[in-house]
C-alpha cells in the first residue's frame, strides 16, 4: 500500500489519493460547528479525528473507494443538508477509478465489483451449473461424476457469455436506463466485452465437445440462439422471451445427455420452459413504462390485460408439468412440490393485483422450490 498522508486542509501531490479539500466540507450545521475545535493537522492516511468522532477509511489502493465509518458524536447533530454535503465530498475526493465505484446509495459499505465478474451475473452462473447437475443426477441416480463437471462449467460459461454479449448490444439503452453497468460506466470497453463474450462462447463449446456429441449439439444451439437474441431479438422481446425460456429448459436436457435418460428430466424441462415464460412476461409487466419506445414486449404489443392472462396460463402449465410426477412420488417429494405450488399460487395472486415485483420474487421462489423437490429424490 502506498504511503499516503491525508490532511483535512491540504494535499501533497505525491500522495496516492485525490485531494481531500477542507473547502468542500460543510463548515457549520444548524446546531453548531460541524468540526468543533478540530485543528488543521496532518494525520496518518487511513484515519482522521473530527469533533470527537472517528472517520476511518479502509486501506486505499487503486480501484478501491474511500468508505467512511462514522461514529456519531457531535456529527450526529448536523442537519441533513450538512451530512449530505459531507458524504458528497467523500465521494468526490476518494480514491476511485470511476464514479460508479463510489458509495452505493443502498449499501454504503459495498465494495467495487470486477466488471467482468459483474457481466457473468454470478447468481445466474451458479444456477445454470445447478440445473445441469440436476438434469444429470435425475437420469443417473448418482450425485456426481467426471463428465458432469465439464458439462456444468460449459453451461455456466456459455450462459455468462450470453449475458456479456447482451450487455454489449444493449449498451446504448443501458446508457439511458442503467448507467451503473460495466460498459455505460466506462469500467469495460465495448470491444473488450465483445472479445470476452466470444472467448467464453468458444471455451464453452470446447468443453461441451469433450462431454459428448449430443452435449456439443445443444451447446451450439444455445450459443447461436443467445447471440441471435441479443443481436436481433432484444427489441422484439415478446419473441425473445421464448429464446430465454428455451435455453433455461435446455440446461436440464444438457445434463441428461451424459446418461441419455431424457424421459426423467422432460417434466422438469417443460416446467422450466413455461415458468420462465411466465417470469419474463411478469418482468415485462414490471418494466412496462421503461420499455416503452425501446422494446416491443408482450404487454406493449397485446396490452397489459392479455399479458397478465398469458403469464398466468404459462404459470399454470409449469405447475401441471412439474407436479405430475409427484402423484406417484415419495411423500417428501410430494410435500415439497405442494409448497412450490403454493409459492406459484401466491405469485399468481400478486400478479393479478399488479404487484409485479412481488409476483416475480415469488415466482423465482417457486422455481427454486421445484428444483429442490426434484433434487430430494436423489439425495434422500
Amino acid at each position: 500500500m502506498s504511503s499516503c498522508v491525508s490532511t483535512i486542509t491540504s494535499w501533497s501531490p505525491n500522495a496516492g489519493a485525490r485531494p481531500f479539500l477542507h473547502a468542500n466540507l460543510p463548515r457549520r450545521s444548524t446546531n453548531g460547528n460541524l468540526f468543533g475545535n478540530a485543528r488543521t493537522r496532518h494525520l496518518p492516511f487511513g484515519s482522521s479525528r473530527v469533533a470527537g468522532g472517528t472517520i476511518a477509511s479502509l486501506p486505499l489502493q487503486k480501484g478501491h473507494s474511500l468508505v467512511p465509518f462514522l461514529r456519531w458524536g457531535r456529527l450526529a447533530r448536523c442537519s441533513a443538508k450538512s451530512t449530505r454535503q459531507f458524504l458528497n465530498s467523500l465521494r468526490r475526493y476518494s480514491c476511485i477509478k470511476h464514479p460508479t465505484q463510489a458509495i452505493n446509495k443502498k449499501n454504503p459499505l459495498s465494495f467495487p465489483v470486477n466488471p467482468y465478474t459483474e457481466l457473468l451475473r454470478p447468481a445466474n452462473f451458479a444456477l445454470s451449473a445447478a440445473a445441469v447437475w440436476l438434469g444429470y443426477a435425475l437420469g443417473a441416480g448418482l450425485l456426481f461424476d467426471g463428465p458432469v463437471a465439464l458439462a456444468m462449467i460449459s453451461a455456466a460459461i456459455i450462459g455468462g457469455a450470453g449475458q456479456a454479449i447482451n450487455d454489449y448490444f444493449d449498451r446504448e439503452v443501458d446508457a439511458k436506463k442503467n448507467k451503473s453497468k460495466p460498459i455505460p460506466s466506462g469500467r469495460a470497453s465495448p470491444a473488450s466485452v465483445k472479445l470476452f463474450a466470444f472467448t467464453l462462447f468458444f471455451t464453452g463449446l470446447v468443453l461441451a465437445w469433450l462431454v459428448n456429441a449430443a452435449a456439443f449439439a445443444i451447446a451450439v444451439i444455445a450459443v447461436v440462439s443467445l447471440y441471435a437474441y441479443s443481436a436481433f431479438l432484444a427489441k422484439k422481446k415478446w419473441l425473445g422471451n421464448w429464446v430465454v425460456a428455451g435455453n433455461t429448459a435446455l440446461l436440464f436436457v444438457f445434463g441428461a445427455t451424459i446418461t441419455g435418460n431424457y424421459s426423467v428430466v422432460a417434466p422438469l424441462a417443460l416446467a422450466a420452459l413455461f415458468a420462465n415464460i411466465a417470469r419474463e412476461i411478469v418482468k415485462d409487466l414490471e418494466d412496462l413504462k421503461a420499455d416503452r419506445g425501446f422494446k416491443r414486449t408482450l404487454p406493449l404489443v397485446a396490452g397489459e390485460t392479455w399479458a397478465i392472462k398469458a403469464a398466468l396460463f404459462a404459470l399454470f402449465a409449469a405447475c401441471v408439468f412439474a407436479s405430475r410426477p409427484a402423484l406417484a412420488g415419495a411423500l417428501l417429494f410430494a410435500g415439497l412440490v405442494a409448497l412450490a405450488d403454493l409459492a406459484a399460487l401466491n405469485a399468481a395472486r400478486l400478479t393479478l393485483k399488479k404487484e409485479y415485483r412481488g409476483g416475480q420474487s415469488w415466482l423465482k421462489l417457486a422455481m427454486l422450490a421445484f428444483m429442490v423437490a426434484y433434487a430430494s429424490t436423489i439425495i434422500v
